[in-house]
């Protein structure tokens, strides 16, 4: 499986498509919260920001270092190891 961040994010995208009694709970739930308890709303948004930002940043440089393993190898395949 191929954790890239646009990948996630698709497959989520999709979950909530395809259940959507879930999507209108959790948007009722969030609506609930943003009028009851902004507060935690609004912590709780903040949360997800840090994350899916953290997540983002992460795929992001997991992805240069595989493109760059990859090229490693590709440059080596014909040389034979050092013992």
């Amino acid at each position: 499986m191929d954790m890239n961040f646009n990948n996630v994010y698709s497959e989520v995208v999709l979950y909530l498509q395809n259940n959507i009694y879930i999507a209108i709970a959790l948007a009722g739930v969030f609506l609930l919260l943003l009028f009851k308890k902004p507060k935690l709303f609004f912590i709780i948004l903040l949360i997800a920001c840090i994350n899916i930002a953290s997540f983002y940043v992460i795929s992001q440089i997991a992805s240069v270092g595989t493109d760059q393993g990859s090229k490693l190898v590709k440059k080596n395949s014909g040389q034979i190891p050092l013992q």
